[in-house]
């Protein structure tokens, strides 16, 4: 249909323009100067169980259950050094409508709650904390993302209503090492890669107060666990429901579909448009 052909000429120009107008000059000609020969050393830094485990990976989220693999190390290290907390993984939080929210890793310390959200991405990661979704640049391909910030505080919200508990809860954005970071705002989480996640617990340690007994971290503990989804069919069955709440804008209610960009530096990348358009023009990556 003719309007489809207008959204897809023109979605990449327009995208883009409003993410350079976003980020100005100086952001870039400070980026320039250093990312391309960090770029092309990006392979040469893959340590060697990456390397095997990405050989075995054949999709995105065995890839990222890689990622929430080593997280979870790094919170059992947490333990050895003294921060002592209970680590839980993949625990399915209720929400509205007998729906759920996945939360990747929630670690229960005397300190509070950390709660996790793990982002195995390679690349250049752009983004604001203000913002709707980031960009991946890898290579030469461009992909976006919701605004994991935005996110996690989605699962802190409803987490902290399942709670009915004031009890201070500290967002944490893990990316992958292999990543390089250009991110605003982020005052209200922590941005930052998998190898700082024992220097960014310390940090927090040492600014918090105690403010759960042990009773009390077991007693989160166990109501928690109640929500830990471990048979396959109900694994599949949220991820359906995932899948489902991909073809429908959040904006009108239409249902999305399937364009192909014809120009611009997403072309023949394949994205999500509103049916509705050109009254709605939302749009996300697949």
């Amino acid at each position: 249909m003719c309007c489809y052909d207008d959204y897809d000429d023109d979605f990449d120009d327009d995208f883009d323009d409003d993410f350079d107008d976003y980020f100005d000059d100086d952001f870039y000609d400070d980026f320039d100067d250093d990312f391309d020969d960090d770029f092309d050393d990006f392979d040469d830094d893959f340590d060697e169980d990456f390397q095997k485990a990405f050989v075995l990976c054949e999709s995105s989220e065995e890839i990222g259950k890689y990622g929430e693999d080593l997280n979870e190390e790094q919170l059992y290290s947490a333990n050895s050094l003294g921060y002592s907390g209970i680590a839980l993984r993949n625990i399915y939080i209720p929400t509205h409508n007998n729906d759920m929210t996945e939360i990747d890793h929630i670690y229960i310390t005397k300190k509070g709650i950390f709660v996790i959200e793990s982002k195995n991405y390679s690349g250049l990661i752009l983004g604001d904390s203000l913002q709707q979704e980031w960009i991946q640049y890898l290579t030469s391909q461009k992909h976006r993302f919701y605004n994991p910030i935005k996110q996690n505080a989605s699962h802190i919200f409803w987490l902290r209503k399942l709670l009915k508990s004031d009890v201070p809860m500290f967002s944490l954005i893990v990316f992958s090492e292999r990543c390089k970071l250009q991110i605003k705002n982020t005052s209200n989480s922590y941005v930052f890669k998998r190898e700082q996640i024992l220097d960014v617990i310390s940090k927090i340690w040492k600014q918090s107060k105690d403010v759960l007994s042990s009773a009390e971290i077991d007693k989160t503990n166990a109501d928690l666990n109640k929500y830990k989804i471990k048979s396959d069919e109900a694994k599949k069955e949220h991820i359906k429901r995932i899948e489902q709440r991909k073809r429908i804008c959040p904006n009108c209610g239409a249902k999305l579909i399937i364009r192909t960009a014809k120009r611009g530096y997403n072309i023949g990348h394949k994205f999500y448009g509103c049916s509705n358009y050109p009254n709605c023009k939302y749009t996300k990556p697949i």
